[in-house]
Formats: structure tokens, C-alpha cells, sequence
């Protein structure tokens, strides 16, 4: 139901001849834990919110959900009335449950899509991404890693080198806050912390206040004045879920928030925006609802212009601001009105709910227009610059709002052949590189000190290899920056910090008590070489095994044949004492002693022949198990 909704929108939002200006792309995590970061769905109002403050055909918008994979909730399509009635029904019913956020899937989806018809080729593109974890494809950190330097590399290049804005949203503080941080200052865009998801309204409000800026309205406590120039005003008021706001008309009367002839309603759970035409003159007033939020954008021939503020200024750049009033165009240089006019300009510094005001000064006046210098901003964060202008009888107010960033980061690296590398990298772009400078301070703990220029290497940054001392040290980067309309500042990077780790040695012979590292290699030592000690145990049991046989038997043969020479010597002797014996006694003759003989050398050398067999056999085996060793 919710797609043929979708869908039949777009196909009437393409069929007409639109050429939309501004181009609004979301991105929204689909993973299971956004329902804990965001219960109510407050992403699905800020949604509806966008639409709602951008003007009919002016702007388009699409809806991308990403997580196990990346899918197409609202096709991108110019915003018309019946958009704005399909967000309002059918949104919020998308589903969370996935178990992983493939941010990279998404983002290349979203690159090989092409804008919607309708969708002017010279369109501002500002994406909104809002995630509340990291990237999460495998249960392998490599893996994760890979598809992260992905998109810090081709995709980052290709967002830059389209000119997408790329706005990123965290809603918690796990998620992967230098990677979103990388992607939003380096696209010319905003890095958001929200610390409550009421914070996702006012945060889209200010992302649509920056690619659609407008004259406005400051309020006076509750109240704001309507002078004769203003045509129509939009008022939009955040509120609390469930209470209504009341909007007071100078007579006393409470307008109804009910669309009629002049008066235009869109209501939000938490939102309300009212639009009237030709409003009546004079103090209007309103109750129930978050002033420091809230706001009221004018149509007007008078209004009030700043000089361009960049979406990034780096830390230490000092701002320049001038500001004129303007009728129909034209700077208004009438010294009588010049003379009561007033200007001020307030710089503040947004810290999730808190506001935090930095400065706070009245201008001075000088040809015709007011003008203010910020010498430097220190800290690094989301900011808004705005600017008031008191007529007497108008009022006007306009916000500029910038992100303040660290120009450059030092990383250090051991590489291979002993080297040392440091590299500087530019955070944005602004940074004219080639007359910027880098300096590197290096301080060892051996005392030695190391102050050089870094060179720029093609690859778009400063890097310096250097042989490794293999000792602890501290490295920092002074720049001296210049950005690409020639502002100059200086900037130091924070010290980094560098433990070298040198390699554990150990001496055997003379370590009372070896390391770690030696015990573990005794311990595999013995339990690698167990299975040979075990058998070169019973080699050495059947050497001397066989030994004590050879042994045995040598002393068997040798008393066989001390016993066969007995024999033939007693023989040889008895033959002639024993010549004149009885006739019947036994005798031999010489040829039978000559077989008798033979018979027992043969048996001799049979025996010899065998021990010496076995002999070479045995240390054949000892020289193949010493080699195998």
C-alpha cells in the first residue's frame, strides 16, 4: 500500500515540468538498535518537516534506508501538495530490524542514481545521513575496515567531485564519529551530535535553513512585529507532543490552525508551521511553545543581506561579516534612515540543546553597510552567526550557520628500512596548499630536538620520511595557512604523542629471570622436540640393547672356539700315546678330524659374518636418525 502510494506521487511529480533548485536526499539507518535511539520516529517527522518548509516544485526529496542492504523508501521526486500528504499517511511505517548497516552499499546506490526529472542539472545537492552505529558488514574487523576505507576514498572523491553536501547526524555516542566528521567537512557540510532525538527536528530545520536561506523575523519575548513590506510569513514552532500552540493576531483574535483562504496549517506531532498571506499589521503573539527553536521566515522587498560565511572555517581564521539593509534589491544608502538604524550580530556556539553565546556586539556603521571581525575562532564545533537589524518601525534577522574545523591532522607512522613517516593532511579544500605552509617540531627523549619544513608531495599533502631514533617522542605541526581567498592564519596542531616499542631480547646464559617471550619458546621448545627426545630415548635403548647382545654372543663364539682348540690339540696328542689301545676303542681316522674341522670353521665364520651384518646395520640406522634430527 505504502509503495503504490509512493510510487503513484512520483509518477505525477515526474509528469509535470519542474525544475526543482534544491535537492534533498535522506539517508536513515534501518538497523535493529534505531529503535532504541529513536522510539518515536522522530526521524519520520523531520522527514515530513523538510517537506513541509520547502516550496512546492522548488526542492526535491528521496528517502534511502541502508542496512544488511540499501533499499529505496521514497524515490526521489520534486515536492508537491500530494508528496506532502503521502509523507504525512505513510512514513513512519518503514521497519528497523536489520543486523548490520552497510553504509558503503548505500552510498554507492545513491551515487549511480541519478536525479529525478524535474530536478535541475545545476541543483544544490545537500544529503542527510542519520545512523546511530559503524560500519558493521561482517563479524571480521578487516572486512569492516576495508568496506570503511572505501568509502573515504573513491566515494568520499566522488561526493566532492559531484558537489554533494553531504550532512551527517549521529544519535548516539557509538558511532563512528571521524568517519561521519571526514564526510561532512570535507563535502562542505555539518557534523550533528544530537543528544535527544527532539534534537533531529530543530537539527533539519537548520540543515533546510542553510541550503534555503531566508530573511526573518526575531522574536521580542513572545511576541513579533509585522510591518507593511512583509507579503506573507511562515511561523514555524516546536512544541511539546500533544500540545497545541496558540498563535495571537494583533486584534486579540487566536487563528483557528486550520488551512483557509490566507492561512496555510501543517502539523507535526512536535511541529507547527503557519503560513499567512497579507497579514495583518502589527504585534502578533504566541504561546505553548520552544522560542529558542522556533522562527518565522518572511517574504519581503526589505530585507537585510550578509557577505557569504563558507560552510567550513578552520580553527584560528579570524570571520569577516558585513551586513546592508536592501529594498528591491538596492542597498539602501539614505542617511535619515541610515541614521536609526541598529545592527548586532551574535556569535553562537551549538552544543546539542545548549546555545552557547560567544559574542555579542553592536556594529558600527561605515559606508552604508555594518560590518564586524571575528579575530579567531579557538574552538572547533557548529556554529551560527546572527545578524539583527532595528529600523524603528521593522525589524529584520537573518542566521548563518558554518562548521569550524581543525585545518590540517598529523599522523605518524613506522615504515619499513627503519623509517619514520610524518604526514599533514588538509581537512577541507579551502586550504590553499600550495602557499601554505608546514613545519615540523619533534621532541626526544633523549633530549634532541627536530624543527624542519615539510614538503608537499603530489598526492595532495605534506610528508617527511626520516630515519627512526627508536625512542619515545612528541611531534606537532605548525601551519601557516592560507585559504583559497587568501585569508591568512596559524594554526598548531595538538601534540601527538609517539611510544616506540622497542623488541624484547633476552640472554639464556645470563638472565636470572628470563622474559616472557624466552619461557614461551622454552615451553614449545620442550613440547615441539618431546616426540624426538622420546625416540631417540629408544634408539639409544636399542643400541645398547643390541650391544650387550653382540657382547654375549662375541663370548660365546670365542669360548666355542677355545673349546675346539682344546679339542684338536688334545686329538693330536692323544693319537700317539694312544696308538697301542685296545682294538675296540674308537678311533678316527684323518680325514674324518680334517671334515670335522671345516665343519666348525664354517659354523666360525657364519657367527662372525652375522656380527659384523648387524653392526653396520646399527649405524646405518644412527646416521639416518642424526640426519632426520
Amino acid at each position: 500500500m505504502l509503495l503504490r502510494a509512493i510510487m503513484a506521487i512520483c509518477l505525477l511529480g515526474t509528469s509535470l515540468n519542474i525544475y526543482a533548485s534544491t535537492q534533498f536526499r535522506v539517508i536513515v539507518d534501518a538497523s535493529g538498535s534505531m529503535v532504541i535511539s529513536d522510539p518515536d520516529r522522530l526521524t519520520s517527522e523531520s522527514l515530513r518537516l523538510i517537506a513541509d518548509l520547502a516550496p512546492e516544485e522548488e526542492s526535491s526529496l528521496g528517502v534511502w534506508l541502508f542496512g544488511e542492504e540499501p533499499r529505496v523508501l521514497l524515490p526521489e521526486t520534486p515536492i508537491t501538495e500530494e508528496l506532502k500528504v503521502s509523507l504525512k499517511n505513510n512514513l513512519g511505517g518503514y521497519i528497523t530490524e536489520d543486523l548490520q548497516t552497510d553504509l558503503e552499499s548505500v552510498l554507492r546506490l545513491m551515487l549511480d542514481t541519478p536525479a529525478a526529472n524535474g530536478v535541475a542539472t545545476d541543483s544544490e545537492q545537500h544529503w542527510i545521513l542519520v545512523t546511530d552505529g559503524m560500519v558493521d558488514i561482517s563479524l571480521d574487523p578487516s572486512v569492516n575496515e576495508l568496506s570503511r576505507q572505501k568509502i573515504l576514498t573513491p566515494i568520499l572523491d566522488e561526493l566532492i567531485e559531484k558537489g554533494i553536501q553531504l550532512h551527517t547526524v549521529s544519535m548516539t555516542g557509538y558511532t563512528d564519529s571521524e568517519l561521519l566528521k571526514t564526510l561532512s567537512v570535507k563535502t562542505n557540510a555539518s557534523y550533528t551530535e544530537v543528544a535527544v532525538p527532539e534534537d533531529l527536528l530543530s537539527t533539519f530545520n537548520r540543515i533546510f535553513t542553510s541550503a534555503n536561506k531566508a530573511d526573518e523575523l526575531p522574536f521580542e519575548g513572545n511576541t513579533f512585529f509585522i510591518d507593511d513590506s512583509i507579503e506573507e510569513f511562515t511561523l514555524l514552532v516546536f512544541h511539546k507532543l500533544g500540545k497545541k500552540p496558540k498563535v495571537i493576531a494583533p486584534k486579540g483574535d487566536v487563528l483557528s490552525l486550520k488551512d483557509d483562504q490566507k492561512v496555510t496549517v501543517a502539523n507535526g506531532l512536535r511541529y507547527t508551521l503557519v503560513t499567512v498571506e497579507e497579514p495583518m499589521l502589527g504585534t502578533w503573539q504566541v504561546e505553548d511553545v520552544d522560542l529558542e527553536k522556533s522562527s518565522i521566515r518572511i517574504v519581503t522587498n526589505l530585507k537585510v543581506e550578509a557577505s557569504n560565511i563558507a560552510s567550513v572555517l578552520f580553527v584560528n581564521e579570524p570571520l569577516f561579516s558585513s551586513i546592508g539593509l536592501y529594498e528591491n534589491g538596492e542597498l539602501i544608502q539614505d542617511p535619515i534612515l541610515l541614521e536609526v538604524l541598529k545592527a548586532e550580530q551574535s556569535l553562537i556556539r551549538h552544543r546539542g540543546e545548549i546555545l552557547e553565546v560567544l559574542d555579542n556586539k553592536e556594529l558600527s556603521q561605515s559606508s552604508y553597510q555594518f560590518k564586524n571581525k571575528f579575530e579567531s575562532l579557538i574552538l572547533e564545533g557548529d556554529y551560527e552567526l546572527r545578524s539583527f537589524l532595528d529600523g524603528q518601525s521593522f525589524a529584520r534577522k537573518l542566521s548563518q550557520y558554518f562548521t569550524v574545523t581543525p585545518a590540517v591532522s598529523l599522523s605518524v607512522k613506522e615504515e619499513d628500512y627503519g623509517l619514520m613517516s610524518f604526514s599533514v593532511k588538509p581537512s577541507n579544500l579551502r586550504l590553499d596548499l600550495f602557499r601554505s605552509q608546514a613545519f615540523l617540531e619533534v621532541d626526544y627523549m633523549d633530549a634532541t630536538r627536530v624543527e624542519e619544513e615539510l614538503p608537499l608531495i603530489g598526492a595532495g599533502f605534506w610528508q617527511k620520511l626520516v630515519p627512526s631514533k627508536k625512542v619515545n617522542f612528541t611531534a606537532k605541526v605548525r601551519l601557516k595557512g592560507v585559504t583559497q581567498t587568501g585569508v591568512r592564519f596559524d594554526y598548531t596542531t595538538n601534540p601527538l604523542k609517539f611510544n616506540y616499542n622497542k623488541p624484547e631480547s633476552s640472554n639464556l646464559l645470563t638472565d636470572v629471570a628470563p622474559g616472557t617471550a624466552v619461557t614461551d619458546f622454552l615451553a614449545e621448545s620442550r613440547e615441539g622436540f618431546s616426540g624426538l627426545e622420546a625416540q631417540t630415548n629408544e634408539s639409544l635403548e636399542e643400541k645398547l640393547k643390541i650391544e650387550i647382545d653382540a657382547t654375549e654372543l662375541m663370548k660365546d663364539v670365542q669360548a666355542s672356539i677355545d673349546e675346539a682348540a682344546e679339542s684338536a690339540e688334545a686329538f693330536m696328542s692323544g693319537e700317539q700315546g694312544e696308538a697301542q689301545d685296545d682294538e675296540n676303542d674308537i678311533s678316527f681316522s684323518g680325514s674324518e678330524i680334517l671334515v670335522y674341522a671345516l665343519i666348525n670353521l664354517a659354523v666360525f665364520l657364519a657367527i662372525g659374518g652375522g656380527i659384523w651384518w648387524m653392526r653396520k646395520r646399527k649405524k646405518s640406522n644412527q646416521t639416518n636418525t642424526e640426519e632426520s634430527v
